[in-house]
């Protein structure tokens, strides 16, 4: 994998973060929780953040 496919991977993952992030503030629900999905994605731009 080259650094700007790795940094393409960050910057998709990053944004769907952001957005899980702001569904999860807008939604009154609590039948489900995003936190974990949120979490996980966290965990993996941080992992891929460190592979460089």
């Amino acid at each position: 994998m080259t650094e700007e496919q790795a940094d393409t991977i960050i910057d998709i993952l990053s944004s769907i973060d952001s957005r899980l992030s702001s569904i999860e503030s807008n939604t009154p629900s609590t039948s489900y929780d995003l936190s974990d999905v949120c979490s996980k994605l966290d965990d993996v731009v941080t992992a891929i953040n460190h592979m460089g």
